[in-house]
């Protein structure tokens, strides 16, 4: 059978195809030649050298426009049935029901609450066959040991063999409940398990120049957002977190920020559901990085 690519038999390529495409849907060299990112001296010349190798012309130039002729015409009809096809092999390759499987994901239960949760309706649309697993902790799943497929985590992680990258920050303010008095409102704090994280060491400086001692330490932010909503202090809380929180006031702005980072182990991400989420997480992370 003859293959009809083979350059004896259809002497133009797809590039030369786009080629005609832009020109006739932008009806100008220039409008052509923004649109497939060259320049519009490129787009000339390769469009003289498509019309030479068909010994014929592809378009007319009428009043500052591209029209094209009968043989233009004819590629038309052929590029666009190729360009659709290829449209829709594309589409194919990303519908969800190539990508089954569990993934399981761990983080801080804020970040999962207020970031991933929000946006898995429309990951579960795109691809019905997968699902996550969520794994809200403190502590850092092992990643080597197959404790968790992602992780999102506030501190760079440092496991050998991970690929890390950063997908957002994650801002952190003073809050206190509505309506109390800011002033002589003890302050809420992290206690010894989270005393070396970012926001722990600016609260533990603020209460040495105060010369005060904490009303109350907790193992999670979700714990200090319950407790200054109960009208208990102000607590230094992630922004996605204690601006959703109700009957809360931010008492002074961002304090400190802190990096997200997103970690996979890098053998894992030879399975397509695990990069298909990972793609995902750093699409809807975007916005805060």
């Amino acid at each position: 059978m003859t293959d009809p690519l083979q350059p004896d038999v259809f002497p133009l390529d797809w590039d030369d195809l786009r080629l005609v495409l832009a020109i006739a849907e932008g009806r100008t060299l220039s409008a052509a030649a923004r649109h497939l990112g060259v320049n519009q001296t490129t787009v000339s010349r390769r469009l003289q050298a498509a019309e030479a190798t068909l010994s014929r012309a592809l378009f007319h130039r009428f009043e500052g426009e591209m029209i094209p002729t009968e043989t233009g015409e004819l590629l038309l009809s052929q590029a666009r049935r190729i360009e659709d096809g290829l449209i829709g092999v594309a589409h194919a390759l990303r519908q969800g029901e190539t990508v089954t499987g569990t993934v399981r994901l761990t983080a801080v239960e804020s970040v999962l609450t207020c970031l991933v949760v929000p946006a898995i309706p429309d990951l579960y649309q795109r691809y019905p066959g997968l699902m996550l697993d969520l794994l809200g902790s403190q502590s850092n799943a092992n990643l080597n040991r197959r404790e968790a497929d992602i992780a999102l985590r506030l501190a760079m992680p440092q496991d050998p063999g991970v690929m890390v990258r950063r997908v957002g920050a994650v801002p952190m303010a003073v809050y206190a409940a509505v309506g109390r008095d800011p002033v002589g409102l003890p302050w809420l704090g992290y206690d010894d398990s989270l005393q070396d994280v970012v926001e722990a060491r600016w609260l533990a400086d603020r209460l040495e120049a105060e010369g005060s001692r904490p009303a109350l330490r907790a193992s999670s932010a979700a714990l200090l957002l319950a407790a200054a909503q109960a009208g208990l202090g102000r607590a230094v809380l992630p922004c996605i977190l204690a601006d959703r929180g109700a009957g809360l006031v931010r008492l002074e702005d961002v304090v400190v920020t802190r990096p997200l980072w997103m970690a996979v182990q890098s053998d894992v991400l030879r399975s397509r559901r695990v990069r298909v989420v990972a793609d995902w997480l750093s699409e809807i992370l975007k916005p805060l990085l």
